[in-house]
């Protein structure tokens, strides 16, 4: 409940630039989605998420949990963002890019996904067209 208190008073600030749930798909679909809604891009390192025992990049990416999100918030903001989140999980997972790509870096520190936007939103509804 704190979360969501905090994400309110966040949001209420003008903090915030995006936010997703991690639910449907997990990281891997919230950072994809982000990505080409708003027509930037991200590179993200999964090293940096807050992970319970080794996980596979592929655990990692797209494991689907509640109460877990993905904001974004720009650099003149940042430092207020993490002051209100003070004391609870928060991590840095990387960065917004001009340029509308997802770039994904695993757990062993190698690049596992570098998708232009296009490919990523053609993948995403192509299924969408077949029903």
């Amino acid at each position: 409940m704190l979360r969501y208190r905090t994400l309110n008073r966040a949001q209420q600030a003008g903090l915030i630039a995006s936010c997703h749930d991690l639910s449907d798909g997990g990281l891997g679909v919230a950072a994809a989605e982000t990505a080409f809604a708003g027509g930037f891009g991200a590179q993200i390192d999964l090293r940096k998420v807050r992970c319970q025992g080794d996980l596979t990049d592929i655990e990692v990416l797209y494991s689907e949990s509640q109460s877990r999100l993905l904001v974004t918030v720009s650099e003149e903001n940042a430092a207020e963002f993490e002051k209100l989140f003070a004391g609870q999980q928060v991590s840095l997972l990387g960065e917004v890019t001009v340029e509308p790509s997802l770039q994904v870096i695993g757990m062993e520190g190698t690049v596992i996904i570098d998708r232009e936007n296009s490919v990523l939103k053609e993948v995403w509804q192509a299924p969408l067209r077949e029903m």
